[in-house]
């Protein structure tokens, strides 16, 4: 509380004591890391550049993804593999570990791609849930056994919070029939309700701790050995990924400037 009063005090203190900058002794290696400091390391860039990006071009490769023949059939192959990996896991032998590998990149990819693309909420929406099961899938025929229940508290809060997530989409795309991830449309100002629904459910596929599915996948996590570090890194990317495809969809349809331009919109450039 007392900044604007130290920062009134020291321009006073620049005005009346002004010392020219030839006159002091200032190194390079001073006014560099001064430098940096003010551009906080550049490391907002350097994120996007060179951690981003990258991400997103191996999620590009994957357009074929997007037809809807694409997504019932990996769909329908998710569901079916957890399915079969709980009931007679003795049908999909874990190949010394290489099938929940492979099971959680396709997950893996399915995510990335939700996150690199550009056109339907609604399907990038879709791919969170399938990643989902091949998640489950992956790590049900890693371990030996898995309790019913601890898949019951897994899925119970991801359906949950991909039905209401969805049926908000759906809402908004009534509006005008444009819910494309290649801009920002601004809902909130129409739909605030929705809007919040949209953000608790976005919470809530990501297994934040307001649905039995932040019990499941901190179980699950539990299946996943110490020694099994590919397996390792892939499931904490997928869930990293899936936090950044839901708040980016968020974001996308109900944040920034609203299209219809009818009311006050401070705009970047201001």
């Amino acid at each position: 509380m007392v900044s604007p009063s130290v920062l009134n005090y020291l321009v006073h203190h620049q005005y009346f004591h002004y010392v020219a900058p030839a006159q002091k002794v200032v190194s390079k290696l001073k006014a560099s890391f001064y430098m940096l400091s003010v551009k906080e390391w550049n490391l907002d860039t350097i994120m996007f550049r060179y951690l981003w990006n990258p991400f997103k071009w191996i999620g590009k490769q994957f357009r074929f993804l997007q037809s809807k023949i694409s997504i019932v059939i990996l769909l329908i192959v998710a569901v079916a593999l957890s399915v079969i990996g709980y009931t007679h896991q003795d049908l999909l032998p874990s190949l010394n570990g290489i099938l929940p590998i492979i099971m959680m990149s396709i997950a893996l990819i399915s995510i990335l791609f939700a996150f690199s693309y550009r056109k339907s909420a609604l399907t990038a929406w879709v791919y969170l849930l399938i990643a989902h099961f091949l998640i489950i899938a992956a790590v049900l025929v890693n371990a030996i056994h898995i309790s019913l229940i601890e898949i019951i508290f897994y899925v119970s809060g991801i359906l949950l919070a991909f039905i209401v997530g969805y049926y908000c989409l759906l809402k908004i795309k009534k509006v005008d029939n444009d819910i494309s991830l290649n801009q920002f449309h601004g809902y909130i100002y129409e739909q605030p309700t929705t809007g919040f629904l949209f953000l608790v459910s976005a919470m809530g596929i990501l297994g934040f701790p307001m649905t039995a599915a932040f019990i499941g996948i901190d179980v699950l996590f539990t299946y996943v050995h110490s020694n099994q570090l590919p397996l390792i890194i892939l499931m904490g990317l997928c869930f990293i990924f899936i936090e950044l495809t839901a708040f980016r969809i968020l974001l996308r349809v109900f944040l920034g400037p609203h299209k219809k331009l009818n009311h006050p919109v401070a705009f970047r450039s201001s």
